[in-house]
């Protein structure tokens, strides 16, 4: 976008002369926050959602002239649906300082749905994350829900690109009508 410059993931960008974090929020729109979907192989299904909170366009990137960071703030759900032979009496939720006394097992995974959360902000930039798992442990007690708890760790994938600026289709050239950005058509495609 002209006289911004380029935006890159880049969570603790810091002010250069003073080393303070600093940034301006920026409004955003949700294109799309589903649900990914994964099979634990002690039976139970495993929802992930990513959901972003904040975006902030912070300073430039160190070592990086003409690149501006961008900071996120979110929030990831994980919610588990165990099987029966998992479930029992509702516990209290384990610290996460306990959880390593209280690790049952490590569980392998398979994606069963998955798909990015995707953000746009600034009318042509696009922020995608893609976020899953990497281990996932079950712990020997249930939670408030009496399904067994589990000790899930995740890591995402960010990316930021601008989107070609949008043009009017042919026939609303030729009309002189201005097209909304569900009406045109990007650069080259018609």
């Amino acid at each position: 976008m002209i006289g911004n410059p380029p935006l890159v993931p880049n969570p603790g960008a810091t002010e250069p002369s003073t080393g303070a974090a600093t940034s301006d929020y920026m409004d955003f729109e949700v294109l799309s926050e589903p649900w990914s979907r994964y099979q634990l192989s002690d039976g139970t299904m495993l929802r992930l959602r990513f959901l972003l909170q904040k975006l902030r366009r912070g300073f430039g990137v160190p070592g990086q002239p003409g690149l501006q960071a961008a900071n996120i703030s979110a929030q990831t759900i994980v919610v588990s649906e165990a099987p029966q032979n998992l479930r029992g009496n509702p516990g209290r939720p384990i610290p996460q300082e306990e959880f390593d006394r209280h690790v049952e097992e490590e569980v392998s995974f398979r994606p069963v749905s998955t798909g990015p959360s995707i953000y746009r902000f600034e009318g042509t930039r696009v922020l995608t994350v893609d976020y899953a798992p990497t281990r996932v442990r079950r712990l020997d007690a249930n939670g408030p829900d009496g399904d067994r708890q589990y000790v899930v760790e995740t890591a995402a994938s960010v990316s930021v690109v601008t989107l070609p600026p949008v043009l009017p289709s042919p026939a609303m050239a030729r009309a002189g009508t201005p097209p909304s950005p569900a009406e045109g058509s990007p650069i080259g495609v018609d």
